[in-house]
């Protein structure tokens, strides 16, 4: 499990990649059709990502309980970026297609309201991912009491989201199916800072504590790797992608699959510089491959590509890139200037 730690952002760059090619809606030659299962699961990438994220946050809180910084921190990597993302999209849309976004639209993404009330469909990660990072010094006060803090939220979205499914606001299930996944990254972080090299005796509370004896860990992760992937598998025979979606078994499944499947990758990786230059730039990434891919099908025209074709995606896969990496050096200096105004 140290291991994920170690290759968290080779972990994020398979993430990254993972959810772009379930964003793209290219089809596959019969030579490639296995690929098609690996597309349409890919939205994993974001349980991978929100796994990750719960761990950072626990080592970040951990390290520093200032709670202050925390939300300081936090605030100034996400909001300038996503804001100047939308706006950039609208700039986009306006000279490509000539179409205007209404005012209202605007202020539902820019505000991350959108989501919440149904309005808008541009993102639900970015205001889900501020939600997790409002209650995790909660969630973290209380854990410091007790550990039965990781299971009681864990229970909080399991049950949201039964409640949720088949309603009309079942929308959220996108989100509320991936709380406990977020807070089992923390509780991760807990691990491995009480028994990695270093923290043997490290403990909720002050004074040394002898280190617990570990789980038959490898069995367990095989276990919970498989009954995941049964019932992802069970999902998509059974259910519709509309029913998938309405009933949240798109994403209950990688509950179990994704804390296996991230010490799976760590365990092979070596030298990933590629994956983890991924990894440190997945956020632009994500955004901006939002854009491209959503305009995708109305300026492939322009190039006389075959909007689900394969070389089209490749050509927009290649610019999200040196786009991404422009972004992510534009907002570092303009937040470096800001933090010295």
């Amino acid at each position: 499990m140290q291991n994920i730690s170690k290759h968290r952002d080779a972990l994020m760059g398979v993430a990254i990649l993972w959810i772009m090619v379930f964003h793209a809606e290219m089809t596959f030659p019969s030579w490639l059709a296995p690929l098609t299962w690996i597309q349409e699961t890919g939205y994993g990438g974001v349980d991978i990502f929100l796994f990750l994220s719960g761990l950072g946050l626990y080592f970040s809180l951990d390290k520093n309980p200032n709670v202050g910084r925390f939300y300081r921190n936090r605030l100034l990597r996400i909001l300038p970026t996503y804001w100047a993302v939308i706006l950039f999209s609208a700039a986009a849309e306006y000279i490509l297609l000539h179409r205007r976004t209404p005012i209202v639209e605007l202020f539902y993404m820019l505000s991350t309201v959108g989501f919440w009330i149904n309005a808008t469909k541009f993102d639900w990660y970015i205001p889900s991912l501020l939600v997790l990072y409002a209650v995790f010094p909660l969630y973290f006060a209380f854990f410091r009491r007790t550990r039965w803090a990781t299971a009681f939220m864990i229970a909080i979205g399991l049950a949201l989201s039964l409640v949720l499914a088949n309603t009309r606001w079942d929308y959220l299930l996108i989100f509320t199916t991936r709380i406990p996944i977020f807070f089992m990254g923390a509780f991760l972080g807990y691990l491995l800072r009480r028994v990695g090299p270093g923290n043997a005796g490290y403990g909720l509370r002050k004074g040394p504590t002898p280190a617990p004896p570990g789980p038959p860990s490898v069995p367990i992760a095989i276990a919970s790797a498989a009954l995941g992937l049964a019932g992802l598998i069970i999902a998509f025979q059974i259910y519709t992608p509309e029913q998938r979606w309405h009933n949240g078994t798109w994403w209950y499944p990688f509950i179990l699959i994704t804390p296996p499947l991230c010490a799976g990758l760590a365990a092979i990786m070596r030298k990933a510089k590629i994956l983890s230059w991924l990894g440190r730039y997945s956020l632009e990434i994500y955004l901006v491959h939002t854009i491209f891919f959503g305009l995708h099908k109305e300026t492939a025209r322009f190039f006389a590509f075959d909007p689900s074709g394969i070389s089209a995606y490749l050509v927009y896969m290649l610019l999200t890139l040196p786009f991404a990496y422009v972004l992510h050096q534009v907002m570092s200096k303009l937040k470096f200037r800001t933090r010295h105004v």
